[in-house]
């Protein structure tokens, strides 16, 4: 009887290993890039770039946490039609090349920083980040205050909430990895990251592919260590007030794990907005953490209310 179990578990991991590697395959096909590969010295990155404008300043949607430039499918086309935008896939994600060096924040900004020279866009730039890339957005905002016209926080993390809600532990996300490769996030993906129906067909696909496979959690295994996480407390340790607009969009439904700690994302969430003299926050009625995909058009209408700003101002010429 122990012989049988033991068979049979062994077979359904070889069946689920097979569906994991034949779907990637097929996956693969399917869904090819959408975007070019573009060399920053020691690694390639692949970027999706809308450029149609002669002038600044240009938008840079930077994805949250694991994830990719499709997070931004349906907010770039939109901003693109009034100004010159990019979305990308950091080092080691989606269709983008592992960088040699270790993940950091600080190799994030940087590769950020040679990718944007190598495609010249017209500065100033606007960032817009997602989650884990507000983190990003800040800091390469301090590093390059002067190619910087205005921040857009998506639901962004704070550095407090690092301590609030500990990253999983490597044990936790070696786990994770495993069932990937066993194709079990596979088999349940679309249960535990429901997405709107209203999405294109293939839109859906392309990102539950991606969030299929273990790239996202070996890239955050490796971002999110101790010392990894201590240098991002050091480098907010001194954080300057920004003197730039600075749009907080914030999810107004908080589920699940989210609803314990409601009341402290509220609290965060309005010191992220104080971090400019010009901040203002904007939440997001309809939407839980991922607003790209639910409520896209309050994105698409931050970034241009800011241009327009900007534009008001005179201070949206290329430096």
């Amino acid at each position: 009887m122990f012989a049988i179990v033991i068979e049979s578990i062994a077979a359904l991991l070889v069946l689920g290993m097979l569906y994991q590697y034949v779907s990637s395959k097929r996956d693969q096909r399917k869904l090819p890039p959408m975007g070019e590969m573009i060399d920053i010295g020691t690694h390639r990155l692949h970027v999706l770039h809308s450029q149609s404008f002669q002038t600044g300043p240009s938008v840079i949607l930077e994805a949250g946490g694991g994830m990719t430039s499709s997070s931004w499918m349906l907010v770039q086309p939109e901003i693109a039609k009034f100004a010159n935008c990019i979305s990308y896939d950091r080092a080691g994600l989606g269709y983008s090349e592992q960088d040699p060096s270790p993940a950091t924040i600080l190799n994030s900004v940087n590769d950020l920083y040679q990718l944007l020279a190598k495609l010249n866009l017209p500065k100033p730039y606007i960032l817009v980040g997602h989650s884990y890339a507000g983190l990003l957005n800040q800091l390469y905002a301090k590093l390059h205050p002067d190619d910087v016209a205005g921040i857009v926080l998506v639901d962004a993390t704070h550095e407090e909430w690092l301590k609030i809600v500990p990253f999983p532990s490597a044990g936790a996300l070696t786990l994770f990895r495993i069932l990937t490769f066993f194709g079990v996030l596979r088999l349940f993906i679309r249960k535990l990251f429901p997405l709107p129906k209203t999405l294109p067909v293939q839109m859906r696909q392309r990102i539950y592919a991606e969030a299929s496979v273990s790239k996202g959690i070996v890239n955050n295994k490796a971002i999110f260590t101790k010392t990894n996480i201590k240098k991002i407390f050091a480098a907010f340790a001194d954080i300057p007030r920004l003197n730039k607009p600075l749009t907080v969009i914030t999810a107004g439904l908080r589920s699940g794990p989210e609803r314990k700690f409601a009341e402290k994302q509220t609290v965060l969430q309005k010191d992220l907005v104080s971090r400019s003299i010009q901040g203002q926050q904007v939440i997001a009625e309809k939407s839980g953490h991922f607003i790209p995909f639910w409520q896209p058009e309050l994105i698409v209408s931050a970034v241009d209310e800011m241009i327009k700003k900007l534009e008001k101002e005179g201070s949206a010429n290329p430096l």
